[in-house]
């Protein structure tokens, strides 16, 4: 049984604010780097942050991913000491203005890099009034509208269901592969069970869906 959801969440903030998970890793790196009898801090390491699925038309340029057995290429961000990105917000992500205007449009190293850029650059807090949702980005707008019921419900007194729901925080992502004329709704469906993926609909055994 879990405490109660306001109990451990006020807990979990206090520690947050203060840095104690921070301060747990890094004296749980120092333990680690001198019991393999090495310097207690790094110059640099790099982060396995995903990889990019490759399609028929990258040709010879598609890696493999032989850990998830899929096609693709590795992405990878070179981090500090602490796991901040060497390449980040206050150094504008070390941008090199020549290689920007003669060779690679960015200018920026490393596609973590570069995603982090874009997203960056809409601000501290992005205006997401001004977005314009589609289709595929059914998720996301579930996703708010859950957060803003549970706050309004929470500020009303009212826990929010999934506080006593462990079991829901088991869930993994997934994807799937479609012909393009397959219907988002029906890919949902019968890859996850659901026409936007919600827990615990049980899903259908996929026909034409990888």
């Amino acid at each position: 049984d879990f405490p109660p959801w306001a109990a451990v969440y006020q807990q979990a903030r206090r520690w947050l604010d203060n840095g104690v998970f921070e301060q747990i890793a890094h004296d749980l790196r120092l333990v680690v780097r001198a019991l393999a009898e090495r310097a207690p801090d790094p110059s640099a390491v790099i982060f396995d942050a995903r990889t990019l699925q490759s399609t028929p038309e990258s040709g010879d340029r598609a890696g493999y991913d032989g850990h998830k057995k899929r096609n693709g290429s590795k992405v990878h961000a070179a981090v500090d000491e602490r796991w901040v990105p060497l390449r980040n917000r206050d150094n504008d992500y070390l941008i090199d203005r020549v290689d920007q205007k003669l060779r690679t449009f960015t200018g920026i190293r490393g596609i973590s890099e570069q995603d982090a850029c874009i997203q960056d650059s809409q601000g501290l807090i992005a205006d997401r009034t001004r977005e314009h949702l589609g289709p595929t980005d059914a998720a996301i707008v579930q996703f708010r509208r859950l957060m803003l019921r549970g706050a309004r419900d929470l500020g009303k007194g009212a826990e929010p269901p999934a506080a006593r729901q462990g079991a829901a925080y088991a869930v993994r992502s997934g994807s799937a592969l479609a012909d393009r004329s397959v219907p988002f709704a029906e890919v949902m469906i019968e890859r996850f069970g659901d026409p936007v993926g919600r827990v615990g609909h049980r899903p259908a055994v996929p026909k034409s869906v990888a």
